[in-house]
């Protein structure tokens, strides 16, 4: 039995062993110390950031005094990238796709699996290097900025795809 809330306030490693994410907050099953297991436990998330670290993740939870009250911190899997350099920030998930704020070298998505989809339920999606420029809009494609003549096909000119020339 702990006796002093100095013992019993204390950060400890753990490993998770069952995640529920199908409420707002997000709860986890931890395996601590030999023998302790600790289910419906809060893992806290920064606004506008969720993930759904796998089973065998390891990370620390926050026991609250003397009672069973806890918070889990962070909890990664060995698919995080390592050697990031300062100032850069990566969003990983545990088959290797990548989103890598790269600092003065931009930004790079990686897909392992599958491809990469851009979606826009209003407005426009638009992709731009130097004076170049794609438009994707709900009704049509602009190659090479807004306006331009129907692209030719072989079946005739083109009613949803257009080119600057």
């Amino acid at each position: 039995m702990i006796t002093e809330f100095g013992e019993a306030s204390t950060v400890t490693r753990g490993k998770v062993v069952a995640i529920n994410d199908s409420a707002r907050g997000q709860t986890i099953t931890i395996d601590g110390y030999s023998g302790e297991r600790f289910t419906g436990v809060l893992r806290g998330q920064p606004h506008g950031f969720s993930s759904h670290p796998p089973i065998g993740s390891i990370g620390y939870f926050l026991r609250q005094g003397s009672s069973d009250r806890l918070t889990a911190i962070g909890y990664e899997s060995e698919g995080r990238p390592v050697n990031s350099p300062v100032g850069t920030a990566v969003l990983y998930d545990d088959n290797g796709n990548q989103i890598f704020a790269k600092g003065s070298d931009g930004v790079s998505i990686k897909a392992v699996n599958g491809g990469v989809m851009v979606e826009s339920d209003t407005g426009t999606i638009t992709l731009k290097r130097g004076t170049l420029t794609v438009t994707v809009s709900a009704t049509r494609v602009d190659l090479g900025g807004t306006g331009g003549q129907a692209v030719q096909t072989v079946g005739g000119p083109s009613t949803k795809v257009f080119a600057i020339l």
